[in-house]
């Protein structure tokens, strides 16, 4: 596998870039108080607060995430979790049904939510 020598500086401009061609996460990040770069999470992942803590794992970014826009598709996602007031609405330890469609088919499960930092 190849691994992408992402930096904490580039990351923070992909950020700025999102800022500047995509309101939507332009108005998710008004929301976010911080952005910390953690090992703390597997991935990238929203704290569940009214501000919540944008948290990134550089290690999961260099080893799964090959360009910008593969890195601007994980932020978008946690973006999106912000606009939908996701990280105000649940709490750790809250059950939720989730729905997804896989070859033309609706599945449902329950995922627990777990804990976004330490």
């Amino acid at each position: 596998m190849v691994t992408m020598k992402w930096s904490e500086q580039q990351i923070k401009y992909i950020i700025q870039d999102m800022m500047d061609e995509n309101p939507l996460a332009c108005r998710a990040l008004f929301s976010i108080s911080e952005v910390k770069f953690t090992n703390k999470v597997p991935t990238m992942a929203v704290s569940l607060a009214e501000h919540p803590v944008l948290n990134i794992n550089l290690t999961f970014c260099r080893q799964h995430l090959q360009s910008e826009e593969d890195v601007k598709a994980v932020l978008l996602h946690e973006f999106l979790h912000v606009l939908l007031l996701h990280t105000e609405k649940y709490k750790v330890g809250d059950t939720v049904n989730v729905t997804s469609t896989r070859d033309g088919r609706s599945l449902q499960s329950k995922v627990k939510i777990g804990r976004a930092h330490v």
